[in-house]
């Protein structure tokens, strides 16, 4: 029955509509002749309104200054506001790369009494909803924080004064935290952690043995093993999961930034990576970029030019871009989109960001916090800071994109 007078009514509308065309015969010729050019006129105006109106996600840069602020830049317009604000001996320091679009974390060092504690804090930029979610006793310190996919979890190098630093993870937020080793005196010291997986990631593992250790760590299965190990420098690594690339650069212990080689690995094999040329120093990788199909950031060197390279860990092959960079430049990031890229001078102190397709500079900001200012102040507070700890030192820095209207100037 409801079937019937849905269709009768349907009926009667279809037949009221042909009356009125049938009395507007005029009208009816022309719209059947024209009304495309009405059609097309009107997705013209669409178009232009749209081409116009500024939609979508700006992209922003958030660093941490030298007085401890952690500040949020829109590269384009200028304009920045306040994110956390130091005070009462509590200042920001090493903010984490990862996060995806809108979540960050840093450490919040605050020194009270003679003593020194530092907790990480994560930032929900849409929600604005800011969280402590560790607690430190005085004389500790959870450093480098790092997001796992999908940011259910978060990871940390724990300092102290009575054991070497330890890998800490947060895999579920308000739910307390794991070591990855026994947190005792006279085992190696664990630096460096990168996710990758939910339940997964690499470490590396420092020995009095002058050794340093890479190994994979699935805590859900509580199993380890070791990867590879090296005497020389290594540097931050970074993963990319599509290919299980995990990619970082190693060089002799002392050696120049020029002396620096990217090593590829997969599993336990390394791969050879080709377009470096012989006798170019290649480092600093940074994570993968989605907008570039995973690529990652790096900034190569010949000894006289500096630049940004683009390494696409699945295929394998590096290429230069047209971004040259000051010499000694560090931590290469790339923005959400993919448009910018941003650097730092070899102290942190100034970040460089620069059009990824032209190398035209588009902003300059100095009074960043110093590299090494966390690991100063653990060593003055007579925490645990192996020299091998230096060479995972976080930039003060990382890319987000936020939703149009979301920021206000």
């Amino acid at each position: 029955m409801r079937f019937s007078l849905l269709n009768r009514a349907a009926n009667d509308l279809d037949a009221r509509l042909d009356r009125r065309l049938l009395r507007h015969r005029r009208f009816t010729r022309g719209f059947a002749r024209y009304g495309w050019v009405t059609f097309v006129a009107l997705a013209l105006v669409i178009t232009l309104v749209a081409s116009f109106t500024k939609v979508g996600r700006s992209q922003q840069i958030l660093y941490v200054s030298e007085g401890g602020d952690v500040v949020m830049l829109d590269p384009d317009s200028g304009a920045s506001s306040v994110i956390y604000e130091a005070g009462d001996g509590a200042y920001a320091t090493g903010l984490t790369r990862t996060g995806g679009s809108r979540n960050l974390a840093f450490t919040v060092l605050k020194e009270s009494g003679g003593t020194l504690r530092g907790d990480i804090y994560t930032v929900d930029m849409n929600r604005e909803a800011r969280a402590r979610i560790t607690n430190a006793a005085p004389g500790e310190v959870f450093a480098s924080p790092d997001f796992s996919f999908g940011t259910g979890g978060v990871s940390a190098t724990h300092y102290s004064r009575t054991a070497p630093p330890n890998t800490f993870t947060v895999q579920s937020i308000g739910y307390g935290g794991i070591f990855l080793e026994p947190n005792l005196p006279g085992r190696p010291a664990l630096l460096g952690p990168v996710w990758i997986s939910e339940n997964a990631l690499f470490s590396w593992s420092a020995g009095e043995s002058g050794r340093m250790v890479l190994k994979a760590y699935n805590f859900a299965e509580r199993r380890q093993a070791t990867v590879y190990e090296t005497r020389n420098e290594v540097g931050y690594p970074a993963y990319h999961r599509d290919s299980n690339a995990l990619v970082f650069a190693e060089r002799p212990r002392g050696a120049p930034l020029a002396e620096s080689r990217l090593r590829l690995l997969v599993g336990t094999d390394f791969l050879p990576i080709s377009g470096i040329e012989e006798g170019t120093g290649v480092y600093d990788p940074s994570p993968p970029t989605p907008a570039l199909d995973g690529e990652m950031a790096v900034i190569w060197t010949d000894g006289e030019e500096w630049g940004i390279g683009l390494l696409d860990p699945e295929t394998r092959e590096f290429r230069r871009t047209d971004v040259r960079v000051p010499a000694g430049s560090r931590n290469p990031q790339i923005s959400r989109n993919g448009d910018y890229v941003a650097t730092t001078g070899p102290d942190g102190t100034r970040l460089l960001i620069q059009e990824l397709a032209t190398g035209r500079e588009v902003a300059r900001v100095e009074g960043l916090q110093r590299l090494g200012t966390t690991m100063n102040k653990m060593k003055e507070h007579g925490l645990r800071v192996p020299p091998e700890a230096e060479w995972f030192t976080q930039a003060n820095f990382g890319w987000r994109a936020l939703r149009d209207g979301q920021v206000e100037p």
